[in-house]
């Protein structure tokens, strides 16, 4: 059984690599027939939706050619499960480089993956590895390389030096084929983030995951920040109420998007100013308890400009 509806693929690679050809043709179909934006999702999978009911076999039918994959859900890896795989790391035993570059909110345009694709081919081995964390790994990069890689995906928005709120922050939704409710909840958290990145930045690693389930869901408790979003019961209200987790204990249920962005700033805020030397974000919500949280998310009402 499988999960896709007549407009969506989900593209699967063993070992979860991908050739810079394989990826140039799934640019040109994201480009051409899918509202040029792709997710990496699940365990190294690529899942692309909007695409015409009337083109969908014709393009199965390219891929496969290609030695593309269609794929079934993807496997659940355990919710504590992280593994840090960006930035630039010398490979074990060689004179080699794996060049990590994290996606933001693990969505890609045609550009970029073609610009990946280019830089795979002209400064790499002309693979790329995906990770389930929304990472881009380069492998086998020599060491004279490295800054023209870097340089080439710079045109087109990718780096290494993702700020931490923007790396850390994901969406999960109960199919990934559910591309309004995907693209509201990426394009809700991106002003979330983008927010936060201005008024409170942080240089340690960060999560914050916003859950669109129609069901309870065991990742956002892992979190620094959880946000489970739901609509209103019974009401022709269309937009999402959130209920509030700071590292994993809850702090407001039912509040707005507004609120939600001015809450998170304050808990930030307090956070950065009240923490103890060494003491990241799960230590410290621990060690003052659900009660204060409240209270410091709760300093003062939403100011008009503190909305996206």
């Amino acid at each position: 059984m499988t999960d896709f509806p007549e407009s969506g693929i989900r593209l699967s690679f063993p070992d979860r690599t991908v050739t810079s050809a394989q990826l140039k043709m799934i640019a040109r179909l994201v480009t051409e027939e899918a509202g040029d934006r792709a997710d990496i999702h699940g365990s190294g999978q690529i899942v692309i939706d909007g695409i015409l009911p009337s083109k969908r076999e014709v393009l199965l039918g390219e891929l496969a050619a290609a030695g593309v994959q269609t794929a079934g859900p993807a496997g659940v890896e355990p919710a504590d499960v992280q593994r840090d795989t960006a930035g630039i790391r010398e490979q074990s035993h060689s004179e080699l480089f794996s060049i990590g570059i994290p996606v933001p909110l693990a969505r890609l345009s045609g550009a970029q993956l073609r610009k990946a694709a280019d830089a795979a081919e002209r400064y790499g081995v002309g693979t790329i590895r995906l990770t389930k964390e929304g990472v881009l790994v380069f492998p086998d990069v020599s060491k004279e390389k490295v800054a023209n890689l870097l340089e080439g995906l710079q045109g087109v928005g990718l780096g290494v030096d993702v700020p931490a709120i923007v790396r850390g922050a994901s969406v999960c939704v109960d199919t990934p084929f559910q591309g309004g409710v995907v693209n509201e909840a990426k394009r809700f958290l991106k002003g979330i983030v983008d927010h936060l990145q201005a008024r409170v930045p942080l240089s340690e690693p960060f999560s914050i995951r916003l859950c669109a389930h129609t069901h309870d869901c065991s990742f956002v408790g892992t979190a620094h920040i959880g946000l489970a979003a739901r609509r209103p019961e019974g009401s022709a209200q269309t937009s999402w109420l959130f209920d509030l987790t700071a590292g994993g204990r809850p702090v407001a249920q039912g509040i707005s998007g507004a609120e939600i962005i001015v809450r998170l700033e304050h808990l930030l805020a307090g956070y950065k100013k009240s923490r103890k030397p060494g003491e990241d974000f799960h230590l410290f919500c621990a060690r003052v308890g659900e009660e204060h949280l409240q209270k410091i998310s709760e300093l003062a009402h939403p100011e008009p400009d503190a909305v996206a």
